[in-house]
């Protein structure tokens, strides 16, 4: 069982990095295409992350179910004749409702996972279109400056230059948007 946490640890670990790696490129990247594909690999990877612990966890809970079964067996002996278990311990129908118990709790838990994810591609979407936005803002920001730059008429590029701190404050609001649907 040690050898199975060390590797789940070490996979998570690289998976993290990965993930780090990805939104790093995101920061980087200019291209609006490339932006939307790194979105949706770092979508992917944010899910496998979220897949691997809940499979973890799933493991983790049918090895400690094994181990509270040999433990129960072992009581048993000590306790009374494993010929004869109507000697005492539990029943079958206490095995049954603890059975369903677990049940119940690994569903309510599938659907906290199930709630989670949901929660997190809505964020990974806002924070896609949010960037996509910020990319056209730098492009047009960037058309303006150019047209500000070769206009000779003093009022029309004063006109340019308010566009162009609009548009920069518009870049700033997203920038903070981005930064919220982040965390």
């Amino acid at each position: 069982m040690e050898d199975k946490v060390a590797k789940y640890e070490e996979d998570l670990k690289n998976l993290q990095n990965t993930i780090t790696t990805k939104e790093e490129e995101i920061a980087q990247e200019k291209d609006a295409s490339k932006l939307i594909d790194l979105d949706k690999a770092l979508k992917e990877w944010k899910l496998a992350e979220v897949t691997m612990r809940e499979d973890h966890s799933k493991t983790l809970a049918v090895e400690q179910s094994k181990l509270d079964a040999y433990e129960k067996g072992e009581r048993d002996m000590l306790v009374g004749n494993p010929a004869n278990p109507s000697a005492g311990g539990m029943s079958a129908s206490d095995d049954i409702k603890t059975a369903e118990e677990d049940l119940k709790k690994t569903k309510e838990a599938s659907k906290q996972v199930n709630v989670a994810i949901a929660s997190l591609e809505q964020a990974e979407t806002v924070y896609a279109s949010t960037r996509a936005q910020m990319v056209q803002l730098d492009d047009e920001i960037g058309n303006t400056q150019r047209k500000h730059a070769e206009e000779p008429s003093s009022f029309k590029a004063r006109q340019l230059e308010t566009q162009i701190q609009e548009f920069q404050q518009s870049k700033d609001e997203l920038a903070k948007k981005a930064e919220r649907s982040e965390k």
